[in-house]
């Protein structure tokens, strides 16, 4: 499942919280212990942003201080960002959404974000590295029997399957995309941690970024395996 992507396409709101924000108690996979853990967060989807909100503070068991105004906050628009939209109503909304911003007062704050194209090829082999055995090893049939890719490719031929076509992919292309040895995911954790910390001091405290999620553009150079993951263009990120 997902948060945000699910509520774009549905006209919802999603709100994909920090990582730690909601327990993530009997949840499925028990990430414990991996770095993707960090990646992944439990959250809400409802028809507005005032319910999100509401069952946020249930779900994260906290009261939630007033929404402060986002007059004179940064609206981060990078630079140069390696992605276009896959058709043109998602670039409509993506200037629809920042002419809204700044008619309310926000900042437009545009440089480059980054390296994202090292960090996008990086982040989704690191999954193959870390997540895809788990996700495996840990799936079944409906009726309680081991999960076969090769029994899933063949429904799949004949218009069926039993997993979402995202973990499909991630399954199929895992072992080309991932690392062959440790010291090279070790390599690659270091980076994305790096990149992590840079994206949050661009952000600081006033500071909020504006993309469209990974579903609704591409990259301008295709990344060899693409698998998709990001953030949501019409949801609270």
């Amino acid at each position: 499942g997902s948060i945000r992507i699910p509520a774009s396409f549905c006209g919802v709101v999603g709100f994909k919280p920090g990582s730690g924000a909601i327990p993530k108690r009997d949840s499925w996979p028990d990430l414990s212990g991996f770095f993707t853990d960090s990646w992944l967060a439990l959250g809400p989807i409802a028809r507005s942003v005032r319910d999100v909100r509401l069952l946020y503070q249930v779900l994260s068991e906290q009261v939630l201080p007033a929404p402060a105004p986002i007059a004179g906050c940064r609206l981060l628009m990078p630079e140069g960002f390696p992605l276009r939209c896959r058709d043109p109503v998602i670039g409509e909304a993506m200037t629809a959404a920042s002419d809204g911003l700044a008619a309310a007062g926000m900042k437009a704050d545009r440089r480059k974000l980054g390296d994202v194209p090292a960090w996008y090829r990086h982040m989704s082999r690191y999954l193959a590295w870390e997540l895809a055995p788990l996700l495996k090893s840990g799936l079944t049939t409906a009726d309680g029997s081991e999960f076969s890719l090769l029994r899933e490719s063949l429904a799949r031929l004949r218009g069926g399957g039993e997993i979402y076509a995202g973990l499909y992919r991630l399954l199929m292309v895992g072992p080309l995309l991932r690392y062959r040895r440790a010291s090279s995911a070790a390599g690659a954790r270091l980076l994305l941690e790096t990149a992590r910390v840079h994206v949050r001091q661009r952000l600081d405290a006033d500071g909020i970024l504006l993309l469209p999620h990974m579903n609704a553009s591409r990259f301008e150079q295709r990344c060899r395996g693409e698998i998709a993951a990001g953030n949501g263009s019409r949801s609270c990120a």
